[in-house]
């Protein structure tokens, strides 16, 4: 079937390349060099307000805000603020600049005046007390002397730190300085009002340097803003209106700053010199300029809504470059960072519609110009590696599919043509004519091809296309004139079949064979007979996915899987034997898991779901780029990785990835490794620099640290040890290390760590401590003795053969913790003793099984070792932990003062039970839930104690949150015997006609016509009276009443709209919600058919609505089904917007016709601003979308007000009317319509 006219075929594909030279004139370059991320109020930073940003030498990052003074340190956040009461107050908390001396000082500048934190953590305050002349702090400096030169509310002042003395710098003007700085010669200058003044030269008053030609430039009513000096001979200076003037150094001369493009703004705020070839500016309310020093071609870095990639603000206040080349911006709204360099080119999308159609890329392959082309949400964009210009749909793909509403997976170059596979079957496209051509996958189509999606699509050098897709289609060879040719590995009997396998990538090898990566391992078919063989990996586990496939120069056929690594597969072609070597992370691989692979010579280039790593095929080392992609969530595509012209490509759900891969290295910044706090005798220590060594009073300290490199936030492996306790070094992903019980004597903790790729800095940290015991610890110990000795020497032997036997049955050989024998005995005497209080906590591991599943037994025990450990750790006193069976641990806890102190106490150990487990290199992050019971109250008998405290903790795993503590209670009793008693009369609640709808009216604020209603269902129980939809729609759709139910409310709604209609002649439609276990029924739009036609009711008086979960699982069916509801005519809408997922892509992807607007958005916008924003947006998003909004809710006059402007958008809520039966609907409508239609 063709689609295009043959006549203009040639004209066409002439018109296709000049598309794609011309938009190198028209488009932007469009690669997404910087990839932002944000420190915000979530992350710790005490304000989105940032004023300053500086790296001391000893490489922490300190943050000036509207909120005080904070230390980073890539994990946590030191804050120093205004609390004369604290060991970390300052005189202000709205900081105006922080800066450092050559000794390690840190010097905070605030609108309160100056403080000083020295290296020990000492801090020092100035004010007029002082001698400061003001304490109005603008401007602050430190020269090369480690002088600190003020602008101030009076005027310069100059602070020698040598003699701690404040000097007063007599300048013509006495305004203050907007910006000071030294050159490279040494002078001090100042930028005041339009003038540029020298500070330390040796005449009374400063003079003006540059006079006459700047203040010409400068209009008269702006001021300089910064100053920067760029590679030691030019003076950038910035303004408020007239943009950057640039001054030579060596002969004065000042002109307008000339750049080949314009700059983002005119009004700047700060500049910096950030490398050889660029120089960075800040501007007010415009984000960023980067300007390239040869060329003047400028690169604007700004905030998109709806990116969180591009800078968090536009407002930027300070930039800054730190020692590992990361570009950090200050704004409005937190701080953005990003690598100042990066070693990739990232092409996606953007709301401005330039770069790629969308972000999701399933497959690209080269086209006949040398660019690529990138198929994304069922277009074909071109990419331009060689300009970096992205030509959007240039096959015109949207207007061919979207018609069939398909999904095209796959494409693949064959000569002239581009074949794709799709939901709907193949579609070939001629390069040379343009002519797209469909070969439908229909029932009873005239190819034969079966009715079934085909995934991939490999071109066979003798003609015809080979298809892979669900399991039924095999591997099948195509022909466009003859249909299917070939059929293979389809029949029932097939192993292929049998295990309903699907393929991945498929290869045609050197052999002759083409060789499939499927969901069991590698099927080898000979292309002629179909005769194969089944490769399984995994050894004796089977069932592991093989996710891509390739075959290297020298015949070797290398596999990515999904839980066995690499795969390297030799084989004997004589003899058609084949031998497997398998690259796993317990040898030094680091993943088990990868989705793709690309070959280069010796070398294998793989991708795990989200990192990339570098394999010698003759060395078999690894390398990981850690640091390499900072982007949020990205997912790489399964099998869809390649080199292109010496340049690995890598297509992402957010967008294509090209890398440079011949110039790509680790990262050797050598990161520097710092102890960032101490914890011990209950009291925290943080110092600014290196630590003093501190004597200790007992033997329990916890050492934090960090490595700081910031390319990467956390992320980093480290080594640590305490010599004269342990020698051997400890591996670890966390940065904290804990030592208890330490006995007397002189330690050394050591530590190092790697930078953000991995690579180790072999400079190691070190604290020294010395722990010292009381000196009655000794005159006791020795009274102790001399009683005991004689006893000793007597029971010594007999206690050990006790001890020994009684270790052996009641102590668990694994963890060494108490069993389940000992812990009934402990639990026994507990019980006996007299007014004894204490709970009893059973926790379990989520998902333990899936550690022994994919990582073996063998991690599974150590990993329960850790466990055991970590819980011996937490506990303290009398209180007692067992391992009872499995992952299964018990807890009794003697010492608590009441409830809250207790769920303290026990988040405490989910906390520490929570932090990474790195075992054999295997990083785990288990979750855990616990229940607990408190004797005397929720249990008298041991069996009841512990078999309440099992129910809590099943109730807490039950209730779907990690780390989930519940405490028994009679709440938890009364709700099963609730639960129970429900279930018993649901079955029963339906066929005695127990149901009733309810209908909550939908008005028009403008006309005040109310034209639909919610159908909302009510229970009416014989006995109990009304029962509340949140006490029996859960156990509906646990039970799976949920469907029937839900056909009864479709039935009865669709029955009660004529007669509510002939009483509200205004209603147009009525709403009925719909569960997603409705939707996944294949009878659902039957019912819906059923019940408009036996109400006789048109079906676009119906709207379903919908919840956001039931689109979640984004499948085919779930789309075809609402296709489907669309072409019977019936609405649908999605209900509660705004909170859970609120993904845009179901706007777009699925056809919504309305937005319910959660209630809590109404609430909130009506106290604050940011969600009145939030509402605002939903409307415009709704509009621009062409979808009518539903705003939910709405209990007051003043929500009402807030959404009134908008047309024939509609509002429901508690203001006009609760739901009401069918007669009290009636009755209400009558005063109603008095009130507002008459």
């Amino acid at each position: 079937m063709t689609f295009s006219k043959a006549n203009i075929a040639h004209i066409s594909s002439l018109l296709l390349l000049l598309i794609v030279i011309f938009t190198h004139h028209l488009n932007a370059d469009t690669r997404h060099k910087f990839v932002f991320q944000y420190l915000t109020l979530e992350e710790g930073l005490p304000s989105l307000e940032v004023s300053s940003i500086y790296q001391q030498s000893n490489g922490f990052m300190w943050f000036g805000t509207s909120r005080g003074a904070s230390r980073f340190d890539g994990y946590e956040f030191k804050n120093y603020q205004y609390n004369p009461s604290s060991e970390s107050h300052i005189s202000n908390n709205f900081v105006i600049q922080i800066d450092g001396d050559s000794i390690g000082n840190i010097w905070i500048a605030t609108e309160n005046g100056l403080n000083k934190i020295a290296p020990d953590g000492k801090i020092t305050l100035y004010s007029q007390n002082d001698g400061m002349s003001s304490n109005w702090i603008v401007r602050m400096f430190v020269d090369r002397q480690d002088n600190i030169w003020l602008s101030t509310g009076s005027g310069v002042l100059l602070l020698d730190t040598k003699t701690n003395e404040f000097k007063e710098i007599n300048v013509e003007s006495y305004n203050m300085a907007a910006d000071i700085l030294e050159l490279p010669t040494g002078e001090i200058i100042a930028a005041i009002d339009q003038r540029i003044y020298w500070l330390n030269s040796s005449q009374p008053e400063a003079p003006e340097l540059f006079p006459g030609a700047l203040s010409e430039l400068i209009n008269t009513e702006e001021l300089i803003t910064t100053m920067a000096v760029i590679d030691n001979k030019r003076l950038l200076v910035g303004t408020e209106q007239s943009g950057v003037f640039d001054i030579n150094l060596k002969s004065g001369n000042v002109s307008p700053l000339k750049l080949a493009d314009a700059l983002s703004s005119d009004y700047i705020y700060d500049i910096l010199d950030v490398s050889k070839p660029h120089f960075l500016i800040a501007h007010y309310a415009s984000g960023l300029s980067l300007a390239d020093k040869e060329t003047g071609h400028v690169q604007k870095l700004q905030h998109h809504e709806f990116d969180g990639l591009s800078l968090v603000s536009n407002s930027v206040h300070a930039v800054f470059v730190d020692d590992a080349n990361n570009l950090w911006a200050a704004t409005d709204n937190g701080i953005a960072k990003a690598v100042l360099e990066p070693k990739f080119e990232f092409f996606r999308a953007s709301a401005e519609k330039e770069g790629l159609s969308a972000n999701m890329v399933n497959r690209v392959i080269t086209n006949d110009y040398g660019s690529l082309y990138v198929l994304s949400n069922n277009v074909v964009d071109s990419v331009s590696l060689e300009n970096q210009i992205v030509s959007r749909n240039v096959l015109k793909m949207d207007d061919f599919s979207n018609k069939q509403a398909e999904s095209i997976w796959s494409l693949t170059k064959q000569n002239n043509s581009i074949w794709f596979a799709s939901s709907k079957g193949l579609i070939k496209f001629n390069s040379e004519s343009g002519v797209f051509d469909r070969f439908s996958n229909i029932p009873g189509n005239p190819y034969g091809l079966p009715a079934s999606d085909i995934y991939t699509v490999l071109a066979e050098p003798s003609g015809g296309i080979w298809i892979t897709g669900y399991y039924d289609i095999g591997l099948t060879l195509f022909d466009e004139a003859k249909g299917v040719v070939k059929q293979f590995l389809n029949k029932y009997t097939d192993t292929y079949q049998i295990e309903g396998n699907y393929t991945q990538e498929k290869i045609l090898a050197s052999d002759g064979h083409i060789w499939m990566a499927t969901t069991d391992g590698v099927f080898r078919v000979n292309r002629d007979t179909g005769n194969h063989q089944h490769i399984r990996f995994g050894e004796d586990r089977g069932y592991i996915r093989a996710s891509d496939i390739a075959e290297d120069q020298d015949q070797v056929i290398w596999v990515t899987t999904e839980g066995a690594g690499l795969v390297k597969i030799t084989q004997n072609l004589t003899t058609n034997e084949y031998d497997l070597k398998y690259y796993t992370s317990a040898n030094g691989l680091h993943y088990d898991d990868f989705v793709s692979l690309a070959i280069e010579g010796d070398h294998i280039w793989l991708f795990s779901n989200q990192k990339l790593i570098k394999f010698n095929k003759t060395t078999e080392q690894a390398h990981v780029f850690d640091g390499l992609f900072q982007i949020p969530n990205i997912n790489f595509t399964t099998a869809a990785a390649f080199i292109h012209r010496e340049r690995l490509v890598a297509p992402s759900n957010k967008g294509l990835i090209v890398i440079d891969y011949k110039n790509l290295e680790q990262s050797q910044y050598p990161a520097p490794v710092r102890i960032t706090e101490i914890e011990t005798n209950h009291e925290h220590t943080f110092h600014v620099n290196n630590y003093e060594d501190n004597l200790l009073t007992d033997g329990n300290i916890r050492f934090k640290f960090a490595s700081l490199d910031f390319t990467t936030f956390g992320q980093k492996h480290y080594l640590y040890r305490l010599q004269n306790y342990n020698d051997d070094w400890t591996s670890t992903e966390l940065n904290t290390a804990s030592y208890g019980n330490l006995p007397p004597g002189d330690y050394v903790f050591e530590v190092i760590g790697t930078n953000s790729d991995g690579v180790w800095n072999i400079t190691t940290e070190r604290y020294a401590f010395t722990v010292v015991r009381p000196t009655r610890d000794y005159v006791i110990a020795v009274l102790m003795l001399l009683f005991l000795a004689s006893i000793l020497l007597y029971l010594n032997q007999r206690r050990r053969q006790v001890h020994d036997l009684h270790s052996q049955v009641r102590i668990d050989s694994l963890t060494g913790l108490p069993n389940r024998i000992a812990f009934n005995e402990q639990l026994k005497r507990s019980m006996g003793i007299s007014d004894s209080v204490f709970a009893l906590a059973v926790m379990d591991f989520d998902r333990f099984k899936d550690i022994n599943d994919i990582h073996g037994h063998a991690v599974g025990d150590e990993f329960l070792k850790e466990v055991g450990d970590r819980l011996r750790n937490s506990i303290k006193g009398r209180d007692y932990i067992a391992r009872l069976s499995g992952d299964e641990f018990v807890m009794v806890i003697y010492h608590f003062i009441n409830e809250d102190n207790l769920m303290n106490i026990l988040n405490r150990v989910i906390d520490e039970l929570n932090e990474k487990f790195q075992i054999n290199n295997i990083s785990l992050t288990p979750s855990v839930s616990a229940g607990v019971a408190i004797f005397p109250r929720d249990g008298t008998t041991q069996e009841l104690l512990f078999a309440h405290a099992d129910s809590a903790m099943y109730q807490a795993k039950t209730s779907g949150k990690k780390n989930h503590l519940y405490f028994f209670n009679d709440d938890l009793r009364k709700k099963l015997q609730r639960r129970i008693s429900i279930k018993a009369n649901l079955d029963k609640a339906l066929k005695n006609n127990e149901f009733e709808l309810y209908y909550q009216p939908k008005v028009n604020p403008k006309t005040m016509a109310i034209v639909g209603c919610e159908a909302l269902i009510r229970w009416i129980h014989p006995e109990e009276g009304l029962i509340p939809p949140d006490q029996f729609i859960e156990e509906a759709e646990n039970t799976g009443s949920i469907i029937e139910l839900g056909a009864w409310v479709v039935k009865q709604a669709c029955q009660d709209f004529p007669l509510i209609q002939s009483n509200i002649p205004s209603l147009e439609s009525v709403s009925v919600n719909v569960s997603p276990k409705q939707l996944v029924k294949g009878d659902f739009l039957t019912i819906v058919e059923h019940a408009l036609k036996e109400a006789e009711v048109q079906s676009e008086h119906l709207e379903l609505e919908i919840t956001e979960y039931s689109l979640m699982d984004e499948s085919q069916q779930t789309l075809e089904l609402f296709d489907s509801l669309k072409e019977l005519g019936v609405s649908l809408a999605l209900d509660d917007f705004g909170t859970g997922y609120s993904s845009l892509s179901y706007l777009t992807k699925y056809p919504i016709d309305t937005l319910k607007i959660d209630r809590s958005i109404i609430t909130g916008a009506s106290v604050e601003s940011s969600s009145l924003k939030v509402l605002h947006n939903i409307f415009l998003l709704a509009h621009s979308l062409d979808m009518q909004v539903v705003t939910e809710g709405v209990e007051t006059n003043e929500q009402l007000e807030l959404v009134d402007t908008y047309t024939d958008d509609l509002i429901q809520g508690y203001l006009f009317s609760k739901p009401l039966s069918l007669q009290d609907l009636f009755s209400f409508y009558k005063d109603y319509s008095k009130k507002y239609l008459s």
